[in-house]
């Protein structure tokens, strides 16, 4: 039947268009998050036990990862010394949907001094290098140097 084969040629490419949306939309929520660009600092060297303000301008451009964060997602700020030796958690921050997010910490007064990173974390999203066995995860960090605290004038 002539009729009936070119139903077939014309809903064939419909059906498969509308197939292929759904598998692009549930491939690119399977990709995982972007990873957050690397933090900026206000000041590149703290003393122990005074504030530092940290920024995260949002995620890393999109490529095969997701650049908006879910609901509820948000990220854990820590300070690790260069030889990673000694880490703390400085606390969390609220990013927006699209991962920015800013804050003032307290750098702890016994906190070793010298060279150390900030580190940005996800939690509550999976990450694209996590889903991916062939990306590396990397962190998200700025360099800040630990100092004794400031004089206090009288």
């Amino acid at each position: 039947m002539p009729g009936r084969r070119a139903l077939k040629v014309i809903l064939l490419p419909a059906l498969a268009a509308s197939l292929g949306g759904c598998f692009l939309e549930n491939s690119s929520a399977a990709s995982g998050v972007c990873v957050p660009e690397n933090p900026s600092v206000a000041s590149e060297q703290v003393g122990a036990g005074e504030s530092v303000s940290v920024e995260v301008p949002g995620l890393r451009a999109p490529g095969d990862c997701t650049s908006e964060l879910p609901s509820g997602a948000g990220y854990k700020v820590q300070l690790v010394t260069e030889d990673g030796q000694y880490r703390v958690d400085l606390g969390s921050l609220i990013p927006d949907h699209s991962g920015r997010a800013r804050g003032e910490f307290v750098v702890p007064k016994d906190f070793p001094r010298g060279k150390s990173t900030v580190r940005i974390k996800v939690e509550g999203a999976i990450l694209q290098c996590e889903t991916d066995g062939s990306a590396i995860c990397a962190n998200s960090w700025e360099l800040l140097r630990i100092t004794e605290p400031s004089p206090r004038v009288p």
